[in-house]
């Protein structure tokens, strides 16, 4: 039986280098969906939070009250957390207090879907370790309230200082 189908097809790739920034152009019409991975991401700020945005041909969308998210998360301690946030802001928060000992850091796998009539969205899994060395887990969803946007880009950046090391990734998604 036939096995073809669905790729993901890679965009584009950024390297941190004590970048403030990983940025990813060249998202298009051709996919209604993009997986955006980020792995091994070492913040220089040791406690740092890890966000992402999304943009358009005028720029990165950092209007604020526009990035709708909820995110849950456990932490993997002898006595384990639950937290649920929510709220709108000025980008999507995938992860907080990242650790940049050795071994820690964070990463995630969200998925964008960002074309037609409905306003960009996202939802994913992230996984990190916080200043004290604990992992720590959980999902995220979320979407871009303000307008409909014909997204051409996609940022990850820290809340405070730059990315040490790490890569982030974008993948369109075929559905044929």
């Amino acid at each position: 039986e036939d096995a073809s189908g669905g790729a993901w097809n890679l965009i584009a790739t950024s390297t941190a280098s004590n970048s403030a920034s990983l940025d990813i152009t060249g998202l298009s019409a051709t996919y209604t969906t993009y997986a955006c991975v980020s792995s091994n991401i070492l913040p220089a700020s040791d406690g740092a939070w890890m966000y992402m945005r999304i943009g358009d041909s005028s720029g990165f969308k950092s209007d604020s009250s526009s990035y709708e998210k909820h995110n849950q998360k456990n932490v993997t301690t002898a006595s384990a957390t639950y937290d649920a946030r929510t709220g709108a802001d000025n980008c999507w928060y995938l992860c907080e207090d990242v650790g940049n000992a050795t071994g820690e850091g964070a990463g995630a796998t969200v998925f964008l879907n960002c074309r037609g009539t409905r306003k960009p969205s996202i939802y994913g899994m992230v996984h990190g370790h916080n200043t004290s060395g604990a992992g720590k887990g959980g999902i995220i969803f979320g979407e871009y309230k303000t307008s409909v946007v014909t997204v051409d880009r996609v940022q990850l950046f820290m809340n405070s200082g730059n990315i040490t090391s790490g890569t982030f990734s974008v993948y369109g998604i075929a559905h044929t």
